[in-house]
């Protein structure tokens, strides 16, 4: 029996995924109907926390506006000759953003990648190396790759 537990990592939440898919569809007064609820519950805390959902007025136009902001905010004569900013379609098909977080809050910042694929044509996954913000997603996750860089610029994890 899957032992419910707070999510504090992406591991937990990675076994929290797997337990809620294999118990999908339990019917009312199983085990496991309550057992689902608790897990999603869960599963929604963590994902506010560290997968944000947009809100309407910060969709990709805001983003942009943000990162466009933030980059020039950065450009101080030297950092944009060795670093910066490369948002790439990839063949998957999806999006890839990655992003020099030197001297910013999450300069120090080491999250190791890990994929998360919730359904074939809905993923993503996020890593932060060697002060580089590495985001790759489905084709519908740009802004969700973007929102996640500005947290993370913002809080510093």
């Amino acid at each position: 029996m899957y032992i419910i537990k707070p999510i504090r990592t992406e591991a937990d939440y990675q076994a929290a995924l797997t337990r809620a898919k294999a118990i999908s569809q339990p019917q009312s007064g199983e085990p496991e109907f309550d057992e689902l609820d608790v897990l999603t519950t869960l599963i929604e805390a963590y994902e506010a926390r560290y997968y944000p959902t947009l809100k309407p007025n910060e969709e990709l136009g805001g983003l942009l506006h943000w990162l466009q902001t933030w980059y020039v905010s950065m450009c101080d004569g030297d950092w944009e000759h060795s670093y910066g900013i490369k948002l790439l379609s990839i063949d998957n098909p999806g999006w890839s953003v990655e992003i020099n977080v030197e001297a910013t809050l999450a300069e120090e910042v080491s999250i190791a990648y890990q994929l998360v694929e919730k359904a074939k044509d809905d993923w993503y996954g996020v890593s932060v190396e060697k002060a580089v913000f590495l985001g790759i997603g489905d084709p519908s996750k740009l802004a969700f790759l973007l929102a996640r860089f500005k947290q993370l610029i913002e809080t510093g994890s």
